[in-house]
C-alpha cells in the first residue's frame, strides 16, 4: 500500500461520519435521546481525530500521483488548500463536540436545560454543517484529480493538452 492508497482509504471516514453524526444529533434534539446525542458527539470527535492523518497523508499522496498522465498541479493545489480548511474545521467541530459532550453530561446530572447547553448544541450543529460542506468540497476536488469525467470542460482540455487521451489508432499511447 502506498501513500495515495492510504490517503484514499482514510479520507472517506470524516466525509461520511460528519453527516451521520448530524443526523443522530438532530434526531436527539427532536426525541430527547441522550444516547443519540452522546453518540453523535463521539462520532464528531472521532471524525476530527481522523481528519488529521487524512491531511498528513495528502502530501505523500501528491508525490505518488503528480507525475501521472492527466493529473493537473492546479487541481492538486486546490484540493490541498481546501483540505487544510476542512481539517481545521473538523478539529474545531471535534473540540466543540467534546465541550458539548461535557456540557450535556453536566446537564443530565440534574440541572435544567439552560442557555449554555442550548448554545453549545447550536455551536456543534453550525460547525458540523460548515465542516460537512468543506469536506464535501474537498472530496469533490480530490476526485477531480484522477476522475476526468467529473472535471469541468476547461480542466478536461488542459489535461488533454498535457498528454491525457493522446492515443493512436493502433491503441498505443504517447505518455510523455
Amino acid at each position: 500500500m502506498n501513500a495515495a492508497h492510504l490517503h484514499l482509504i482514510l479520507n472517506h471516514l470524516p466525509i461520511v461520519a460528519v453527516p451521520v453524526a448530524l443526523v443522530f444529533l438532530l434526531q436527539s434534539f427532536r426525541s430527547g435521546s441522550q444516547a443519540s446525542r452522546r453518540f453523535a458527539f463521539l462520532v464528531l470527535m472521532v471524525s476530527a481525530l481522523s481528519a488529521v492523518p487524512v491531511f498528513l497523508t495528502g502530501e505523500p499522496a501528491e508525490e505518488v500521483v503528480e507525475h501521472l498522465p492527466g493529473v493537473l498541479e492546479s487541481l492538486i493545489e486546490k484540493h490541498e488548500e481546501a483540505g487544510e480548511v476542512a481539517m481545521v474545521l473538523s478539529v474545531i467541530t471535534g473540540v466543540l463536540a467534546f465541550i458539548g459532550f461535557l456540557v450535556d453530561r453536566s446537564a443530565s446530572e440534574g440541572s435544567a436545560l439552560g442557555r449554555r447547553v442550548r448554545l453549545s448544541r447550536a455551536a456543534v450543529v453550525f460547525s458540523a454543517l460548515l465542516t460537512m460542506g468543506a469536506l464535501a468540497y474537498t472530496g469533490s476536488l480530490g476526485g477531480q484529480i484522477r476522475h476526468t469525467e467529473i472535471r469541468s470542460d476547461a480542466q478536461k482540455g488542459k489535461a488533454q493538452e498535457q498528454g491525457e487521451g493522446r492515443e493512436h489508432e493502433n491503441g498505443e499511447r504517447d505518455d510523455d
